[in-house]
C-alpha cells in the first residue's frame, strides 16, 4: 500500500510543477513604475529607468518618451506594484498539498491510503494557499512616500533603494556630503515608516507542548441518591475508571489591539480564549441487597474546561520597519485575568440540562516574540512564538446521572433506571504551554 501512496504523490506533485506559472522564470529586467506627484499637483507617471543626482528619469509608457523629474519638484512617490496574488496561492498551494498528502498517505491504513492522501492534500494544500494567497495580496500593494516632506540625510537613503528598483541601477552616484568641521559624516538614518497608530492583530496558533488526548486510570466511588432500603445506595467503587483529556491545540482565539507610542515601544490588550475537555468512563457495577444479583452500569461523560482572558501589556521591537525596510521583530509580555468555567455539556448531562461544575478567576502571563512583514502602513503579516502560563485546579464533584443497569451474568433479565451520583477525581488542567502560529495585522 505504501508503494502505491508513494506513486499517488508522486503524480500529485508532477502535475503541480506542470501547472506553475511562467511568472516564476526568470524574464529581462525592468524597472519598477512610479506615479509621482510634483508639488504643483500634476502627475508624472512611467517606468524608472536610472536615478540622477538631481533628477529621476522615466520612460512614459503611454508615449514610449522619457521624462526627467527634477528631485526639487518631487512631493510624493507612488510605487506600482503588480498583484503577486496567483503567485503567492500557487507557491503555498504547492509544497502545502505535498506535504498534506504525504501525512495523509502514511496516516491512513489500507484501503484508505489513496483517501487519506487526496484529503490530507486538499486541506493542507488550501490552508497554506490561503495563506499565500494573503501574503501576495500584499505583496503587490503600492508604497507610498512623502518624498518632500523628508530630510535630506533620509532622502539619500530613499533615493538609494530607488536605485535598485530602476532599469539600470549602476547610474545613480550619490552626492558628496560636507561634515562639519571635525566632525566625520554619519550615515543616513533610514526614514521610518508611516504606520497607523492602531493595530489590530489575529493570531490562530498551534500548541506545540501539548498531548491531543491520553488515558488516565483509577477508581471512582458512586452511590443512589433515591429513597432505597438500607445498605443498598451505597457508596460502591467502580471495577474501572478511564478519563481522557483532549487538550485544544490549534487556536483561533487569540486577538490583539495594540497601540504604538513610537516607533519601537508600544501597548497591547489581548484576548484569548481556549477550551479543554475530559472524557470521563466508568464501568459501575455492584451486588444488590434486594435480590443478591450483580448489576452493571456504564457511565460515560464529557467535562468541558473553558478560559477567557484578557491581558495587558507591552511590546518592543528590536529592529522596527522602515523605508523601503518593511521587516519588523517584537518582543511583548502581558498578564491578566482568566476567567474560568467548567460544565458537563447539555448534551450528556443528566435531564438534558447544563450541569456546572465550577467558576473561578485565575491570573495568566504571556511572552511572546514574533516577526512581521509590513506591506504598507496598514497591512502586514508574520509568525510568531510564545510562552503562556495558565493552569486551573478543578475540584472533585459528583455528576449526576439517570443510569440504566442490567444483570451482570444475564444482560437480557432484570434491569432498572437509578439516579446515581459519581464522584469525579480533582484535576490540575494546564491551558498554557508554548505556541507558535501566524500573525495578521491591520492597522487604523
Amino acid at each position: 500500500m505504501k508503494k502505491r501512496s508513494d506513486k499517488l504523490v508522486a503524480m500529485v506533485l508532477a502535475c503541480l510543477i506542470l501547472v506553475l506559472p511562467g511568472a516564476l522564470s526568470a524574464r529581462e529586467r525592468r524597472g519598477a513604475n512610479l506615479d509621482i506627484t510634483l508639488k504643483d499637483g500634476h502627475h508624472v507617471t512611467g517606468e524608472l529607468i536610472a536615478i540622477k543626482p538631481d533628477s529621476l528619469l522615466l520612460l512614459d509608457l503611454t508615449t514610449g518618451h522619457d521624462a526627467s523629474v527634477a528631485l526639487d519638484e518631487v512631493s510624493v512617490i507612488r510605487i506600482a506594484r503588480k498583484s503577486k496574488a496567483l503567485t503567492g496561492l500557487l507557491v503555498g498551494f504547492v509544497p502545502g498539498a505535498v506535504g498534506g498528502a504525504v501525512l495523509g498517505a502514511h496516516a491512513s491504513n489500507g484501503d484508505m491510503t489513496e483517501l487519506g492522501a487526496l484529503f490530507g492534500g486538499l486541506v493542507v494544500g488550501s490552508v497554506a494557499g490561503l495563506v499565500g494567497l494573503a501574503a501576495g495580496l500584499g505583496l503587490g500593494l503600492d508604497a507610498e512616500i512623502d518624498f518632500a516632506s523628508l530630510p535630506e540625510a533620509e532622502k539619500s537613503g530613499v533615493l538609494a533603494k530607488l536605485n535598485r528598483l530602476a532599469r539600470e541601477p549602476g547610474v545613480y552616484v550619490p552626492k558628496p556630503t560636507s561634515p562639519a568641521a571635525g566632525l566625520e559624516a554619519a550615515a543616513p538614518t533610514p526614514a521610518a515608516l508611516d504606520l497607523a497608530r492602531f493595530r489590530l492583530n489575529w493570531m490562530p496558533g498551534y500548541l506545540v507542548s501539548a498531548r491531543g488526548s491520553f488515558y488516565e486510570e483509577g477508581v471512582v466511588p458512586f452511590r443512589f441518591t433515591e429513597a432505597l432500603p438500607p445498605g443498598e445506595a451505597g457508596p460502591y467503587p467502580s471495577t474501572y475508571y478511564w478519563a481522557t483529556p483532549t487538550r485544544q491545540i490549534l487556536s483561533l482565539g487569540r486577538i490583539v489591539l495594540g497601540y504604538q507610542w513610537t516607533q519601537r515601544l508600544g501597548a497591547e490588550i489581548e484576548f484569548f480564549a481556549r477550551k479543554y475537555a475530559i472524557n470521563h468512563l466508568a464501568n459501575l457495577q455492584f451486588t444488590s441487597t434486594i435480590d443478591d444479583l450483580a448489576y452493571i452500569g456504564l457511565y460515560g461523560s464529557d467535562e468541558v474546561t473553558r478560559s477567557t482572558s484578557l491581558l495587558i501589556g507591552l511590546s518592543y521591537r528590536p529592529l522596527a520597519p522602515t523605508t523601503f525596510q518593511p521587516h519588523a521583530v517584537e518582543a511583548a509580555v502581558a498578564a491578566g485575568p482568566a476567567w474560568i468555567s467548567t460544565s458537563i455539556p447539555p448534551s450528556l448531562a443528566f435531564l438534558g440540562d447544563s450541569q456546572a461544575v465550577d467558576r473561578k478567576t485565575t491570573w495568566t502571563a504571556r511572552a511572546r516574540i514574533s516577526y512581521d512583514y509590513h506591506f504598507s502602513r496598514t497591512l502586514s503579516m508574520g509568525v510568531y512564538a510564545e510562552y503562556r502560563r495558565l493552569q486551573v485546579d478543578i475540584p472533585a464533584f459528583g455528576a449526576m446521572e439517570n443510569m440504566e443497569f442490567r444483570e451482570v451474568n444475564n444482560y437480557s433479565g432484570n434491569y432498572f433506571w437509578r439516579l446515581t451520583e459519581i464522584t469525579l477525581p480533582a484535576q490540575r488542567v494546564n491551558m498554557g504551554g508554548v505556541a507558535c502560529g501566524l500573525k495578521f495585522g491591520f492597522g487604523f
